[in-house]
């Protein structure tokens, strides 16, 4: 189609698929244009005026997200050792807190949790399968609360959005949530004084073993001649 020089007009939700397809973009709310022009200028712009940090969120019953088998009470993002009110950085490791009503008793419930970036493409998501104390056992009603743990140096220094699921008899899916929680990570004061780079990655970049050797010393014509000498006599 690019070649014939027509034009195509495409219309999605899906960020990462606008940012990456399309030379110029048009940002449409209730039918009237906001913004047009460059995909990465548009798109900061749509981000800044729709995300909002919320590190907790509080519900009542009534209220809260769910329906008659399972209902959250509670959502949180918060330093291991500190409260959600504290700054989250590459360097923090993130405690994700999620308080729930169980209203069935005897059902098998299994919380799955999905992480995303500003753009809405998926992190990764992760389950408690190695959870010691109520995985593969029958939930009796009542109200529990599940903590999933983030390492340090796991998050990059960007914008996340945090959605759940919560299955029964490890294969039906009972209800899904939106976005529950949008967490800001922030780069560490070290990294920036240091003159680290802000990575492009969805996660921090990893440390990760390397080894480097001097082969041969000298310029480089005396050491192709050696290297020619060598290969010559093997």
């Amino acid at each position: 189609v690019s070649s014939q020089g027509r034009t195509v007009l495409f219309v999605s939700h899906n960020l990462t698929a606008v940012q990456s397809l399309c030379q110029k973009i048009v940002w449409l709310h209730h039918g009237r244009i906001v913004k047009m022009g460059e995909p990465s200028e548009v798109i900061q712009a749509y981000l800044g005026s729709t995300m909002e940090t919320a590190s907790e969120r509080v519900w009542s019953f009534d209220d809260a997200p769910g329906n008659d088998q399972v209902r959250l009470r509670r959502v949180a993002a918060r330093p291991v050792d500190g409260t959600v009110s504290d700054v989250i950085t590459t360097q923090t490791p993130v405690a994700l807190e999620f308080e729930y009503w169980n209203l069935v008793p005897g059902q098998y419930l299994d919380l799955y949790i999905t992480i995303e970036n500003d753009q809405g493409a998926t992190v990764f998501n992760n389950y408690p399968a190695l959870e010691p104390n109520w995985h593969d056992k029958p939930f009796p009603k009542g109200l529990f609360r599940s903590i999933c743990y983030l390492p340090a140096e796991l998050l990059n220094a960007r914008n996340y959005r945090v959605r759940a699921l919560f299955f029964k008899d490890a294969r039906s899916m009972i209800y899904k949530t939106g976005n529950l929680l949008e967490i800001s990570v922030q780069s560490e004061h070290s990294e920036l004084l240091l003159g680290f780079y802000r990575s492009e990655g969805m996660i921090h970049p990893p440390r990760l073993d390397w080894t480097t050797e001097l082969l041969r010393e000298g310029d480089a014509d005396s050491v192709e001649q050696d290297v020619a000498k060598t290969s010559m006599t093997q």
